[in-house]
């Protein structure tokens, strides 16, 4: 609720949901060792984890995108926020 006041980007919060998600699932998919969900890189990540750390960098870079053309279109229009 904290971050609602302070989205500048529209899809912001979701996304930093998704980041948040993802690190909390992998973490968690860590503690379970639960090898019917699959096992890659001889049992060293779950298919949960490995996307988990897909959907960390997907929504990480469209964040970022997201961030800096929203600042590169206020710079072209002479709006310095």
């Amino acid at each position: 609720m904290r971050l609602k006041r302070k989205v500048r980007v529209e899809g912001q919060l979701g996304l930093i949901f998704l980041i948040l998600y993802s690190i909390s699932r992998f973490l968690l998919e860590l503690l379970r060792g639960d090898e019917i969900r699959g096992m890659w890189f001889g049992g060293a990540l779950s298919t949960s984890q490995i996307v988990s750390m897909v959907l960390i960098c997907f929504a990480t870079v469209l964040l970022s995108y997201k961030r800096t053309g929203r600042l590169q279109h206020a710079k072209a229009e002479g709006n310095p926020n």
